[in-house]
């Protein structure tokens, strides 16, 4: 895994330094904003992993959504000899599921709310130009330009980031890097959906399902579905009886109706979700 990588021109850690820059993530995520630096630890897939769990578990209503940084230290601990065909087995100690998916599945389900863990390779020149990149911190958004020609040969080594939205102004996926905040773009990364898909790397998102919850968790959705179906009532919409909102009721911003709908039946179905 990419630790974060130091050069002669990077900036101090004064974050007075550092431009204010906004990013578009209204329709992003429900993740954390802060932005962690794994400094020179090869722990990218630790910072990645927790951020989708930590989103799955804000989904489930009753259960704790652990500390980011505790959470990053147990995942580095528990798997010191980190693969990606680990993740299966995370997933199933953390008590939701996994589901690799193509790339031209991406945007839908970010769309949907749900982050991914996306793990890339480059080649030497490659990762020269993504360090020199995220160095480079200017008053404005940028865009890492991405050649084809930065995955010939590639290094053995990866690096593991979280897609958490798209900005529309910019045409580009927003991506939450573990570099620090004293990087572009206040240590978020764009990256246009061409290059994206060039880029060829693994894509993989977290759900849940009714088997994965426990008594309290159902009890607790029981609860929810009735003030739900009495809120679809008000607003002379209908809802299947028979059917448990997947997300909190509280998070109106990231559930707009036909989200919602996908949502119950993923649930109901106890199947992964199809986008």
């Amino acid at each position: 895994m990419v630790g974060r990588t130091n050069t002669s021109k990077e900036l101090s850690n004064n974050l007075q330094l550092i431009p204010s820059i906004k990013h578009d993530i209204s329709n992003s995520c429900r993740v954390s904003n802060k932005i962690h630096n794994q400094e020179n630890r090869p722990v990218c897939f630790a910072h990645a992993l927790a951020t989708c769990i930590r989103s799955t578990y804000s989904r489930i209503c009753g259960r704790y959504k652990p500390c980011h940084i505790i959470l990053v230290s147990k995942i580095e601990s528990n798997y010191p000899n980190f693969r990606e065909s680990n993740i299966n087995e995370l997933a199933k100690e953390y008590q939701i599921e996994m589901k690799s998916v193509q790339f031209i599945r991406v945007f839908d389900i970010v769309e949907s709310g749900v982050p991914i863990y996306f793990s890339f390779g480059l080649n030497r020149e490659g990762w020269k130009n993504f360090s020199k990149y995220t160095n480079d911190i200017q008053n404005k958004k940028t865009i890492f330009d991405f050649k084809k020609e930065y995955i010939e040969n590639p290094d053995p080594i990866t690096h593991a980031v979280v897609i958490i939205g798209y900005d529309e102004e910019l045409n580009c996926f927003l991506i939450k890097n573990s570099w620090g905040e004293d990087k572009a773009n206040s240590g978020y990364i764009y990256i246009s959906p061409a290059h994206l898909e060039m880029m060829n790397g693994t894509y993989i998102y977290f759900y849940f399902t009714i088997n994965n919850l426990t008594k309290g968790e159902k009890d607790f959705f029981e609860l929810q579905s009735e003030v739900e179906k009495e809120k679809y009532n008000q607003t002379n919409l209908s809802i299947n009886e028979n059917i448990i909102p997947f997300k909190k009721p509280r998070v109106t911003n990231h559930c707009k109706d036909f989200q919602r709908s996908k949502f119950l039946i993923w649930y109901n179905k106890n199947i992964a979700p199809v986008f």
